[in-house]
């Protein structure tokens, strides 16, 4: 797992099926893994929990290097290893959330799908490199199942 702010993150997947017109990415996640106060030696600040996060777009298309979709679900799955958020974790898991109809209700989207693109800067047999609209990388490699 690596290390980002008050969590961690393992194994990150993505999977495009254009002939489905579908995307998932996951990754798995551990929250405030680290949020302790040295009071009278280590005093756990917040409960440690996490899971495997999945979103699932459809829509999804390829026009000359653009990847564009339309977020519809994600979705909370347990990780082996990983405990549940305290209380309220066991209603969570494992529900779709449909966050691309949530979206369009917001009032400030106007109703707008929750659309987003990416670009292919690189691809090859092993490695795919995109850009976001931010300018942001993601490298993906094939990795063996």
């Amino acid at each position: 797992m690596a290390s980002f702010g008050i969590s961690r993150y393992g194994r990150v997947e993505q999977t495009v099926d254009l002939a489905n017109s579908s995307l998932t990415s996951s990754f798995t996640t551990l929250l405030f893994g680290l949020t302790v106060l040295p009071i009278i030696g280590w005093w756990k600040l917040l409960p440690t929990f996490g899971g495997r996060v999945v979103s699932v777009a459809r829509n999804v298309t390829l026009k000359g290097t653009q990847l564009g979709m339309e977020l519809d679900i994600t979705r909370a799955e347990p990780a082996e290893g990983v405990p549940m958020m305290p209380l309220i974790g066991r209603f969570l898991v494992n529900r779709d959330t449909p966050v691309g109809a949530v979206w369009r209700l917001l009032p400030w989207n106007g109703g707008r799908p929750a659309l987003a693109s990416l670009r292919c800067s690189y691809v090859d047999d092993e490695v795919r490199v995109m850009r976001d609209a931010d300018g942001g990388f993601f490298v993906y490699a094939r990795c063996e199942a």
